[in-house]
């Protein structure tokens, strides 16, 4: 019988390579009597490879779900002679090594890991992880996620269907369950409604009034919205609600919205708590808080008639007022959803006689020249695709700049005149060669360079209107913080308008433009609630008004002011058996804290500062025109609403799991009944709070 035998015959690198798989960093040689004959170092290139694939090899039985919180592939290193696997945190800002010996008998172990990652990323997060790894999701459980998910990232119910999706969600596991976009539909609107009972609890259960602001959205498919945020104290921070969305498909008059208002309030059940409403300067809005103070539920002084971005928009306007006699027909064609028309602005020259007004046209004509110039560039590079704009970029890439266009001034765009101005003296080289190598069509806006002088001024001045809208943006700002913005930005104005080494033009622009802050600074007289809100600032108090040199007996009138208020409202009030320790968290993060919307005592949480400005109303419909994109016009109301409270409810943790699980753990919508768009219409009355 043959045998099955086979001599083989293998190279010195072949020997050593199959050594360093096996982890054998040495070779001793015997002879047949099993002496000693030669000891060999296996390579170093043999012992790299070997050490690779080693590790490769061991990365195959590694299961645990620890190894997320770590650099994917761990660096092979030598500590004191010792190898070591070292894996790297992927915790922003941590990137701390844990080192796992490999010539011990736990070399497998992740207890070092895991003791790391609950350090670094919390025991919640550790543990949610290990559960996800662990086991797939249930039906309940992947039905909740995607409701939170389309309503918080603003995500059509069709994507839910979409084979990309699909794919991704069952790759490693076909028979893995997504539910229908109908079925995702239903259980939105449905969390929604039973969210809404939740909000309503919170804002009834809630210590102390409540501050409101509005505004109105027409959408792109054709639905009129008006939305309704409240303002408060949560968790020791100042928190902005989107309270509802509602469509009111009539005329936005002034009785129309307060209605609208009204039956908002009585569906939450805190008609009683409001404090006050802050809206933009429209006349419908005059209307409507009139309405509302005729019914009694507001007084004059709870009612701040426009926020400090308004003032601080309308007195850019005023600097940066175009030329109405200057002709300019090329300006004229602009896209629909540009208007120029600003609802509500107070023009300060309405006010003039004749001659005042043509005294001052010809003292800012210069600096009307100026913006019309820089407009129609801005204006001529976009919409001459053929010519001016491959020429822009040509003459961008000669300098080195940034490929960039220069932005629209549009008058309802919030410091479009000073974005223009900053881009167009960052680009004044370019513009200046493109004006005087292209088309006769732009010879006539050729600056020179005094026109660039006084361009550069107006930037400079404008630059603290910016700032202060960027600081009102931000968050959810009070009234405390609007009194010493708008002193800060009188201040700046009143000296650049007797500096003379400004240009007459812009002497001429900051007076009329001090008018117009001096008109907004004014309202705050006639609400009290900006009086005892620097009151009771820890910052502020009566020091402030004494600093800036009030009369004394105005300051005493503010004082019992403070204290009618507080007898009023809250002397009657028991005091909580743990008041102390409320006032001592207080107190402890006024000491931690820097920034000063933190900085605020017990009352004016409760009272005075919480009333708003409306940013945050008017980014509900920034967000509103992310979810209705042009392929997406079909989308209703009813839904359009749902998804703009829920989302936000959810990013701010005041969606319960219960809620979402009691919803996830009903049936799917029937095949028969599920509908082509993936949207699933409710009976009436299915959002009621009651």
């Amino acid at each position: 019988m043959a045998s099955t035998n086979q001599a083989t015959v293998t190279t010195e690198e072949e020997d050593n390579a199959n050594l360093a798989v096996a982890g054998i960093n040495e070779a001793i040689e015997l002879d047949v009597d099993g002496n000693k004959i030669r000891r060999s170092q296996v390579s170093s290139d043999s012992e790299e490879e070997g050490d690779n694939e080693k590790l490769a090899r061991m990365m195959k039985s590694w299961s645990s779900p620890i190894y997320a919180f770590f650099s994917p592939i761990p660096a092979i290193k030598y500590r004191g002679g010792r190898k070591t696997h070292t894996f790297t945190c992927l915790a922003k800002g941590c990137n701390k090594e844990i080192h796992r010996y490999l010539d011990t008998t736990d070399a497998q172990s992740t207890s070092n890991m895991r003791k790391h990652a609950t350090k670094c990323w919390g025991n919640e997060v550790v543990q949610r992880q290990i559960v996800q790894v662990m086991h797939l999701h249930t039906k309940p459980e992947t039905k909740a996620e995607i409701v939170r998910w389309v309503a918080e990232s603003l995500r059509p119910f069709k994507v839910i269907a979409d084979r990309g999706f699909l794919l991704l969600m069952k790759t490693g596991c076909p028979g893995y369950y997504v539910p229908s976009p109908s079925t995702v539909s239903r259980d939105v609107k449905l969390v929604f409604a039973r969210s809404r009972k939740c909000i309503a609890k919170i804002l009834q259960d809630y210590d102390g009034d409540l501050s409101f602001a509005t505004d109105a959205w027409s959408s792109p498919n054709h639905h009129a919205f008006v939305a309704f945020t409240v303002h408060l104290l949560w968790n020791g921070e100042l928190i902005s609600i989107l309270l509802d969305v509602v469509e009111v498909a009539k005329s936005h008059s002034g009785v129309n919205l307060a209605e609208a208002f009204i039956q908002v309030l009585q569906d939450f059940g805190v008609a009683e708590k409001l404090l006050g409403i802050t809206c933009d300067n429209a006349s419908p809005n005059d209307v409507m808080v009139e309405k509302m103070a005729d019914l009694s539920m507001l007084s004059q002084f709870d009612v701040p008639k426009c926020d400090a971005d308004r003032a601080l928009s309308a007195a850019e306007r005023e600097l940066a007022t175009l030329a109405d006699d200057l002709e300019d027909d090329d300006l004229t064609a602009v896209d629909d959803e540009e208007s120029n028309e600003v609802e509500g602005w107070v023009d300060e020259r309405a006010g003039m006689t004749e001659a005042e007004r043509e005294e001052l046209r010809t003292e800012v004509a210069p600096v009307k020249l100026i913006l019309v110039k820089l407009r129609k560039v801005a204006f001529k590079i976009v919409h001459s695709m053929m010519i001016l704009l491959p020429a822009w970029k040509a003459i961008l890439t000669d300098l080195g700049q940034r490929e960039r266009l220069i932005p629209r001034d549009v008058a309802t765009r919030w410091n479009s005149t000073y974005n223009m101005l900053v881009v167009a003296l960052e680009y004044q080289v370019a513009i200046c060669t493109i004006v005087a190598n292209t088309t006769p069509e732009l010879n006539e806006v050729e600056m020179t360079a005094q026109e660039w002088r006084i361009a550069q001024q107006l930037c400079d001045i404008l630059h603290v209107l910016k700032d202060a809208t960027m600081f009102f943006s931000r968050g959810t700002p009070n009234l405390a913080t609007v009194i010493p913005a708008m002193d800060h930005i009188d201040s700046t104005l009143a000296t650049s308008a007797t500096d003379m080494s400004l240009n007459a033009a812009i002497r001429a622009s900051l007076g009329i433009t001090k008018r117009t802050l001096n008109r907004y600074y004014n309202l705050t007289d006639s609400s009290e609630l900006y009086r005892i809100a620097m009151v009771l600032h820890p910052h502020h108090k009566l020091a402030y008004f004494q600093n800036v040199q009030w009369q004394e007996d105005w300051i005493e009138t503010m004082r019992d002011m403070v204290h009618d208020e507080f007898k009023r409202s809250y002397a009657s009030l028991e005091v909580p058996e743990d008041a102390e320790e409320d006032i001592e968290v207080i107190e402890g993060s006024l000491q931690s804290s820097g920034n000063i919307f933190d900085n605020r005592s017990a009352l004016t949480a409760s009272k005075s500062q919480d009333t708003p400005t409306s940013v945050a109303v008017e980014h509900v419909f920034s967000r509103g025109r992310l979810l209705l994109s042009h392929v997406r016009n079909c989308l209703s109301a009813s839904t359009t609403r749902a998804l703009l409270c829920l989302g936000d409810w959810s990013q701010l943790g005041l969606v319960q799991d219960s809620d979402v699980q009691h919803v996830a753990s009903m049936s799917d919508v029937p095949p028969g009944e599920e509908q082509a768009d993936g949207e699933f219409v409710l009976p009436n009355g299915w959002d009621a709070i009651d």
